[in-house]
């Protein structure tokens, strides 16, 4: 797996929960207290700098209405996590695999 490749799926995922806060008028700060984190973190996770738990895009997106392959483009980004089975594997770290992402939210 190339760090490059990891780096971009972050970014990807950072814009698109920025759209998601944006269209729904949220601030940084209203967003961050909703999830029980903190702005700056937000900021992280939004700018691709820091990894998503599939726990956190799942509460993302019950803040938003909207389902979680909504939240983050499964159908499209399915594509791009099969390419890179040697992310991060399923235990409550941050999950990018798709195989993890399911068994995740088959939890919820």
């Amino acid at each position: 797996m190339e760090r490059k490749n990891t780096e971009e799926l972050y970014k990807y995922l950072g814009k698109r929960i920025k759209k998601f806060r944006t269209d729904f008028g949220y601030s940084v700060e209203e967003t961050a207290m909703r999830l029980g984190i903190t702005p700056r973190t937000l900021t992280a996770y939004e700018n691709g700098t820091r990894q998503m738990s599939a726990q956190l895009l799942i509460k993302m997106s019950k803040l938003y209405g909207i389902t979680y392959e909504e939240l983050t483009d499964t159908a499209n980004i399915r594509k791009k996590l099969c390419m890179y089975r040697d992310l991060t594997r399923c235990g409550g770290e941050p999950v990018f695999d798709y195989e993890c992402l399911v068994v995740d939210l088959e939890k919820y």
